[in-house]
């Protein structure tokens, strides 16, 4: 079962989880009984990385680190934290803008001890380097965590201070070994692949050597990451790019077969006007009947010019002259206009000339056969 310990008041040196396994350190100064502890975010940004360092990942033998009730791991608690079973274990460490979260996966014990309220708060324990003082007081920088605790009477607890400072791995020295059990050097140096009577310094070297290759792969990794969001960003531009074009290319098919379907609906518009014309003058001029006029219709939709050039050389073959006097005459010179204009337009197109510009042309050149005749005054 998950911790749900969440939303406590924060006073000083009692700290309350971030989220279901997450708890946080909030920056700031936090007394202790020898003295002021400075939590700062660059403070916490280098324990951060110590933890997520070679060396650290080595002194902890790839593991977490502990969480207890109270701090048996302190001489100063000894006596009083009598139970050092480990409740959960820290496996993550992060800087944050609030403070120092450290993520705990907590064992059965500490699910228990969570979730019964047997504990509110809770007490991070690391190594310090005095800084200065303040009001009095020496004023303390933390440099490593080292284990935390549940507690209900919280305090910040401390080890023996230190002024070697911790931050400087890339001169290491045998000091910085001193402490180190014959066990653990003897799995360092397997974990480093060293002859098993290697020193302190040629440990702490290996040790060196491997964060700063980690580090490299490291940066190279990031590197490769920022290179592959940036072609991931230009892959996506052009996705857009082509996307917006084919659009655009879409929209530019729609509205020409568009244009082209009404620019053919008047072409055929036309066309049909010039056969009805046609057909009237011809069914006037007595070269075909009404009766053929339907099958002249689909000749000359199939082939308007020839079937035009075919009727302007035709025969008259039905009288058409009137029997009424003046209309007969009228009838007869308005046929006889039409096969005037008929014949000068099939010469022209003839030649080439396409039959709308051969007719403008014909009008043109010859308004007068164009007009109405006049009708005779009786």
């Amino acid at each position: 079962m998950k911790s749900q310990i969440v939303n406590i008041s924060v006073l000083s040196n009692q700290f309350t989880l971030l989220q279901a396994d997450w708890l946080t350190i909030p920056y700031g100064d936090h007394p202790h009984s020898q003295g002021i502890q400075r939590l700062t975010n660059a403070s916490a940004k280098a324990m951060a990385g110590r933890f997520h360092s070679m060396r650290g990942k080595l002194a902890r033998m790839f593991g977490g680190l502990p969480f207890f009730v109270g701090h048996p791991d302190d001489p100063a608690f000894a006596n009083e934290s009598t139970d050092k079973r480990a409740y959960g274990w820290i496996m993550d460490m992060q800087a944050r803008e609030d403070g120092l979260a450290i993520q705990v996966k907590w064992n059965e014990l500490g699910n228990q001890a969570i979730s019964n309220a047997e504990y509110k708060w809770f007490s991070p324990r690391w190594a310090v380097k005095q800084i200065g003082s303040i009001n009095g007081k020496d004023l303390f920088d933390p440099q490593w965590l080292i284990s935390a605790g549940l507690t209900n009477r919280p305090n910040i607890g401390v080890m023996p201070l230190s002024n070697e400072d911790m931050s400087d791995m890339s001169n290491p020295s045998a000091t910085q070994m001193k402490g180190v059990s014959k066990p653990m050097k003897d799995a360092l140096i397997k974990l480093l692949g060293l002859a098993n009577e290697a020193t302190d310094e040629q440990i702490l070297s290996a040790i060196a050597q491997k964060a700063t290759a980690d580090q490299a792969a490291a940066m190279a990794l990031a590197n490769e990451k920022t290179a592959h969001a940036y072609e991931k960003t230009l892959c996506n531009a052009a996705q857009v790019a082509q996307t917006t074009a084919e659009t655009t290319l879409a929209n530019e098919r729609t509205a020409r077969t568009a244009k082209e379907a009404e620019l053919q609906a008047e072409i055929g518009k036309q066309k049909k006007a010039r056969i009805d014309m046609v057909l009237a003058n011809a069914i006037a001029a007595g070269k075909i009947t009404e009766a053929q006029k339907p099958q002249w219709a689909a000749d000359l939709d199939k082939d308007l010019d020839g079937k035009i050039t075919e009727l302007s050389n035709a025969q008259p073959i039905v009288k058409t002259a009137s029997t009424t006097g003046d209309l007969g005459g009228r009838n007869s010179e308005t046929v006889s206009r039409q096969d005037k204009i008929l014949t000068l337009v099939n010469e022209k197109t003839a030649k080439g000339m396409d039959y709308d510009a051969a007719w403008a042309a014909v009008k043109k050149a010859n308004p007068a056969l164009f007009e109405e005749p006049k009708r005779k005054e009786g």
